[in-house]
């Protein structure tokens, strides 16, 4: 594993203790942070945007400028670069003119569904889809699991179509690793052949390896894939 590259190093006040932090790298090498903080297109002039209060913030490294102050927002998206209010309304959601029947928000990502649709907010762009059977939200990427397949888009807004009826979890290395509705985790390698399954009762995240060994938080616990089975270690 190579150590990263600092380009650029900030200190960002924090109001509140709620606020989720984490990086995210892209395939252009890049790392974007996200979470309640979110990067504009405008990411090379340094600006980082967050939420606090019913305000959407920019931050420069230095200064702090409210952009919008609207008290009625629930939340804000990004709409290829610029902010808009997210509006409660009823049993609903308002952006723009349009009506939205659910609304869900976690690492930088944000989506917004009505009956027929689903619309992906990322910090740079917006695509829409058909309405999927489920979907999860990862730090690295949004999965939409079909009848079918299943889709993944990143953060930049790419979208790779997998053709298998499960959520695509990550990879690393020769491993890929995929999820169930029904909490199954496979392990296969690049040639589609399965070299190991367990249960988790929600989403694991790929952690990376230890060892030679591919490692994967479920639940409260890492689980350690290698040649010899499962290697599990408790946090607590």
């Amino acid at each position: 594993m190579k150590v990263p590259k600092l380009v650029k190093v900030m200190q960002i006040p924090i109001f509140s203790d709620k606020v989720d932090y984490w990086a995210v790298p892209t395939l252009d090498n890049n790392v974007y942070y996200s979470g309640n903080f979110q990067v504009d297109s405008a990411y090379k002039s340094g600006s980082i945007f967050f939420n606090y209060d019913g305000k959407f913030v920019s931050f420069d490294g230095k200064n702090l400028e409210v952009v919008i102050d609207d008290k009625e927002a629930q939340d804000y998206v990004l709409y290829y670069g610029k902010p808009v209010p997210v509006y409660r309304k009823g049993n609903g959601f308002v952006v723009g003119d349009k009506k939205y029947t659910s609304f869900y928000k976690r690492y930088g990502f944000t989506i917004l569904q009505d009956g027929k649709q689903l619309e992906l907010f990322t910090p740079f762009v917006v695509k829409e889809f058909e309405h999927p059977n489920s979907f999860l939200v990862l730090p690295t990427h949004v999965s939409l699991l079909y009848d079918e397949d299943s889709v993944i888009v990143d953060v930049l807004g790419n979208v790779k179509r997998v053709g298998r009826p499960l959520h695509f979890i990550g990879n690393y290395d020769q491993y890929q690793v995929f999820y169930s509705r029904s909490g199954r985790v496979e392990v296969t390698d690049n040639n589609g052949v399965m070299n190991a399954e367990t249960f988790c009762n929600s989403p694991p995240i790929v952690v990376g390896v230890i060892g030679k060994g591919l490692a994967i938080e479920c639940d409260d616990r890492i689980k350690v894939f290698t040649p010899n089975g499962w290697l599990v270690k408790n946090f607590t």
